[in-house]
């Protein structure tokens, strides 16, 4: 069984076929469906024994840090299930907030960086932000402060996740990249949908299909990490 698990491949097709069936079950029985705290929750399984199973040194700190982040990401994913009301939704944030900020841990380093190598993509995330925010911001009401933390929380895993690229592999670096840009796509569909825009953008399908494949590439990317530092000391 264990070796499965450290067949990347076979674990990768699990996870898009299980991706498939929450989708269809989001779709056809709707977001609360008692079957989706099976599918997310497989989701999110798959997804830590693939990264446990193919990652070297996993009892260190900072491999722990992927693990937690998992676990508050899967937390939030039940708020959200248990119902649209206002109190499990801003649970579920929180959840969302702490994994985020495990994410950080993980992708930071001590290394020097170039501020003009982040400006652009910034630049571009916070008009998107501000734009969003425009559209929602009468809509908040007592969330006003847990939205603005999220939306903050998520340019910073975008900032660390630039940050990686001279401490990890090209390979590495551009797979997180991608994941956290992935997950900034869905986070705006989120907010739009949920705050100002309902069916924004076939919603039933992008929120969860940005998601998954945003944590996917994140911790597919980190199962790809190796130091340079590391690398070159062995050349």
């Amino acid at each position: 069984m264990i070796t499965i698990f450290k067949n990347i491949k076979i674990v990768s097709v699990l996870y898009f076929l299980i991706l498939i069936l929450d989708i269809c079950i989001k779709v056809n029985l709707g977001d609360n469906s008692f079957y989706r705290y099976f599918s997310k929750t497989v989701l999110t399984i798959l997804l830590i024994l693939l990264f446990v199973y193919n990652s070297e040194n996993i009892l260190k700190i900072k491999s722990l840090f992927v693990i937690a982040a998992l676990a508050f990401f899967l937390i939030g994913d039940i708020f959200f299930i248990k119902g649209s009301n206002r109190v499990f939704f801003g649970l579920g944030m929180l959840c969302f907030v702490i994994g985020k900020l495990f994410y950080i841990l993980k992708f930071a380093h001590t290394k020097d960086f170039k501020l003009n190598r982040l400006f652009p993509i910034l630049m571009i995330s916070l008009i998107l932000f501000l734009a969003v925010m425009h559209f929602i911001l009468n809509s908040l009401n007592e969330l006003y402060i847990h939205v603005l933390l999220y939306f903050f929380v998520e340019l910073m895993v975008l900032i660390f996740a630039l940050l990686r690229k001279e401490n990890v592999t090209k390979k590495s670096y551009i797979i997180v990249f991608w994941g956290a840009v992935l997950a900034i796509i869905s986070d705006i569909i989120t907010g739009l949908k949920t705050f100002s825009i309902p069916g924004f953008a076939y919603e039933k399908i992008t929120i969860m299909l940005f998601y998954a494949i945003s944590q996917y590439f994140i911790i597919r990317g980190l199962v790809e990490e190796r130091n340079l530092e590391t690398i070159n000391k062995i050349n």
